[in-house]
């Protein structure tokens, strides 16, 4: 870890996760309901900040069309295909507010960085 960063170690959870009581860069594949393919086709993941907030990403691996959409009108990332130590890009943007459509209110993330290689590596 890096200091002064708010860095954390991915780990894979194999149950589901607990909105606001979710431990730093714990984390657990999602696929797609009604479709036959297991995916991973996202992820969620506990803040890497340890504030405990629940997020969680698409990946571009989604079927377009999935949901009644005819085009993806929402971010995705892209993940390298490791399920133990995950890559995914660009960088997470991860916002302040529990429904995440607005940063916080001085205009800033609440936590931004990569996941790389298995570490939430803060900028």
């Amino acid at each position: 870890m890096r200091p002064g960063k708010r860095d954390a170690v991915a780990h894979l959870v194999p149950d589901e996760l607990d909105y606001g009581n979710v431990e730093a860069g714990a984390f657990h594949w999602t696929g797609l309901y009604g479709v036959e393919d297991p995916g991973p086709f996202g992820m969620c993941f506990g803040c890497p900040c340890g504030c405990g907030m629940l997020h969680g990403v698409s990946f571009d691996n989604r079927p377009v069309g999935w949901g009644g959409d005819s085009e993806r009108k929402h971010p995705v990332w892209h993940w390298d295909g490791n399920k133990e130590k995950p890559t995914l890009s660009p960088s997470l943007g991860l916002l302040v507010t529990p429904n995440m459509n607005t940063v916080g209110p001085d205009g800033h993330y609440h936590w931004h960085g990569f996941l790389r290689t298995g570490v939430f590596e803060e900028c």
